[in-house]
């Protein structure tokens, strides 16, 4: 029997998840080098600037919708994980960094000092409203970049 030549050939179980690993990978690179963005803009300032927490949730959601499928949720949903993710470690890093500098220690003695648990804490206690708003418009904004709807219709 001779397979027909108009069939569409069978994908293999990696080459399936290919562009889910392309969007998670792309995506996990956007968001370290954002994050190193962030941590870098908030010495420099002395102090986070939540509104530069929307360029993370473009960047991420831009290398999101590249690697992988906009017509997808799931990469929607990859894409918001890594920018929340992203915009919470900076901003640890940002607060675990003014404190060593109040207490003269260096990051890594202060987070052994008060450990994940402490971090979290003097994360919550100073960070506001506002920061909190611009952090969910941010993630907002990683889910719209990777998705269909922010670059038209879909070609047929």
């Amino acid at each position: 029997v001779e397979p027909d030549r108009f069939s569409a050939p069978e994908l293999t179980a990696v080459e399936a998840m290919m562009p889910l690993l392309l969007a998670v990978l792309r995506g996990g690179i956007a968001a370290a080098i954002m994050t190193y963005f962030w941590y870098q803009v908030g010495l420099a300032v002395g102090n986070s600037i939540p509104y530069v927490a929307l360029v993370i949730g473009f960047g991420v959601g831009l290398a999101v919708r590249i690697g992988g499928d906009p017509y997808n949720v799931i990469y929607r949903v990859i894409a918001c994980v890594l920018a929340a993710g992203s915009i919470a470690i900076g901003n640890a890093f940002i607060e675990l960094n003014h404190l060593a500098a109040s207490t003269r220690h260096t990051v890594g003695e202060t987070y052994s000092d008060i450990g994940l648990g402490g971090t979290l804490d003097l994360v919550m206690h100073r960070t506001s409203f506002v920061d909190i708003a611009f952090y969910l418009i941010a993630v907002g904004a990683a889910y719209y970049v990777s998705s269909k709807t922010s670059w038209g219709k879909k070609k047929d």
